[in-house]
């Protein structure tokens, strides 16, 4: 091999290899999310102390936990015992919860989500509330996804 096919076969290997990276960073960057939220908590600063009333509404079917004389109730169900330590770990788990990826999706693909305002493909809203009934977060959750 003389000197003209080395250079030639250096100059490939360089500009392969900036195609190659340039490439790469071009799909990394459509996978990443990217969005300014990532790694932000969900529900911003949550304060689960405050919370007395936790209201689960999807479609016309609605059930109301509601924290009457220190206990939890569910008050559709005649103020029945509601189990605490599974209102506790959703309360603490839903203070942690951090966004890993944002999609900017269209208003025809909200049914496909379950996020249409109305009808079969509503989303199912969780709504916390104080003692007085005032609205401290709301969380709306679309289709499930599970592999």
């Amino acid at each position: 091999m003389n000197r003209k096919q080395f250079v030639i076969l250096l100059g490939l290997v360089v500009v392969l290899g900036a195609w190659g990276l340039n490439r790469m960073r071009d799909q990394s960057s459509s996978w990443s999310g990217g969005g300014k939220a990532v790694g932000q908590k969900v529900l911003g600063d949550f304060a689960i102390n405050d919370v007395a009333q936790i209201s689960v509404k999807h479609g016309t079917d609605e059930l109301t936990l509601a924290k009457k004389n220190d206990l939890w109730r569910v008050a559709q169900r005649g103020d029945y015992p509601a189990n605490f330590s599974e209102i506790s770990s959703l309360l603490l788990k839903l203070k942690d919860l951090k966004v890993i990826q944002t999609e900017t999706v269209g208003a025809s693909q909200l049914p496909r989500l379950e996020l249409a305002a109305s009808g079969t493909n509503a989303p199912t809203i969780v709504e916390f509330r104080d003692a007085s009934g005032k609205a401290l977060k709301t969380l709306t959750l679309g289709k499930k996804h599970m592999k």
